[in-house]
C-alpha cells in the first residue's frame, strides 16, 4: 500500500493525475480488498433447485384449480338462475289464473248489477266459487315465493297484493243487495288486477335472463291487453 501511496503522489506532483485526498485513498484500499460488487440474483437465486422445480410445477395447477373454481360459480349462477325462473312461473301462473277469475267476476257482476238482480245470478255464483279457488292457489304459492334483498320492486309488488277475503266478502253481499254501484264493483276488482299485474311487471325487472325477460315481456303485454280490452267492455256496459 506504501508504494502505491507513493505512486500516486508522485503522479500528482508531476501534474499527470489530481491530487488524492486522504479519503479517497482509504476508499481505494477497500475497493481493492473487496473487489468489484457482485450484481443482484433474482427472486429464486438463493432457492435451492429442487424447491424452483416445485413452484414450477404447482403453478399450473393453482391456475386450473382457480379456472375450475370459476367454472364452478358460474354453473352454480347458472342454477340459481334456472331455480329463480322456475319459482317466478310458478308465481306469475297463479297471478295470471287469479287476474283472469277476477276479471271474469268484473264483468259477471255488473251485468248483474245492471239486470237489477234478475239475471246472471247462478252464472255470479259460479264464478265466485272459480274465483275463491283462484284465489286461494294464489295466497300458496305468495305465502311460500320469497324475494331476495336484490328485488326491492318485486317485494314491494309482493307485499302491496291486498289481502282480500274480507273486503271481497263485504263487496259480494253489497252487489247481491243491489247496495252497490256498477261503477264501485268495477273499480274495486281493478284495483286488485292492477297489483297483481304490478307483480309480473316486477318479476321481469328482476329477471336478467335474455330469453326468459323475453318471454316474459310478451307474457305481460297479453296481461294487460287483456284488461284493457276488459276495461272497455266495462265502460261500455256502464254508459249502455
Amino acid at each position: 500500500e506504501a508504494v502505491a501511496d507513493e505512486a500516486v503522489a508522485e503522479d500528482a506532483v508531476a501534474g499527470d493525475a489530481p491530487a488524492v485526498t486522504a479519503p479517497k485513498r482509504r476508499r481505494l484500499r477497500r475497493a481493492r480488498k473487496t473487489g468489484p460488487k457482485k450484481p443482484r440474483g433474482s427472486v429464486f437465486s438463493n432457492v435451492r433447485l429442487g424447491a424452483r422445480i416445485a413452484v414450477i410445477a404447482i403453478l399450473p395447477l393453482v391456475a386450473a384449480a382457480a379456472f375450475g373454481v370459476q367454472n364452478i360459480l358460474r354453473e352454480y349462477r347458472i342454477e340459481l338462475s334456472a331455480e329463480r325462473t322456475v319459482e317466478f312461473a310458478q308465481l306469475a301462473s297463479t297471478v295470471s289464473a287469479a287476474v283472469q277469475e277476477l276479471q271474469s267476476e268484473r264483468g259477471m257482476s255488473s251485468l248483474f248489477i245492471a239486470s237489477g238482480g234478475k239475471e246472471y245470478g247462478e252464472g255470479l255464483t259460479n264464478q265466485r266459487r272459480r274465483t275463491d279457488a283462484a284465489l286461494a292457489d294464489l295466497a300458496k304459492d305468495r305465502a311460500a315465493f320469497r324475494t331476495r334483498p336484490e328485488e326491492a320492486a318485486l317485494t314491494e309488488a309482493v307485499g302491496a297484493l291486498p289481502e282480500s277475503g274480507a273486503e271481497l266478502a263485504d263487496l259480494r253481499s253489497k252487489v247481491d243487495a243491489l247496495g252497490a254501484t256498477r261503477e264501485m264493483a268495477a273499480e274495486f276488482y281493478t284495483q286488485r288486477v292492477e297489483a297483481l299485474l304490478a307483480v309480473v311487471e316486477a318479476m321481469v325487472r328482476a329477471t336478467d335472463d335474455g330469453q326468459v325477460l323475453r318471454h316474459m315481456v310478451a307474457y305481460i303485454n297479453v296481461l294487460k291487453t287483456k284488461e284493457y280490452a276488459g276495461r272497455e267492455r266495462a265502460v261500455g256496459a256502464l254508459r249502455g
